[in-house]
């Protein structure tokens, strides 16, 4: 699952995750990856089971975020 926002959301999301699971920010560093859509306007971050969001949830990417 993913959520799906800005990209200023996905990296409060991020920042979220990180502090609450207290990565060290030395072998772990970010909860997880943040993906742009080719539409330059829609970014999203895999959800972590723990942690919810307002943003909209997806239970996958489609093909469209990953154009050949």
């Amino acid at each position: 699952m993913y959520y799906k926002g800005t990209k200023e959301q996905c990296q409060e999301y991020n920042s979220v995750v990180v502090i609450a699971e207290k990565y060290d920010g030395l072998h772990t560093t970010a909860w997880a990856n943040i993906i742009a859509h080719p539409n330059g306007k829609d970014f999203a971050i895999k959800a972590h089971l723990d942690y919810e969001s307002s943003m909209s949830i997806l239970s996958s990417l489609s093909s469209a975020w990953f154009p050949e």
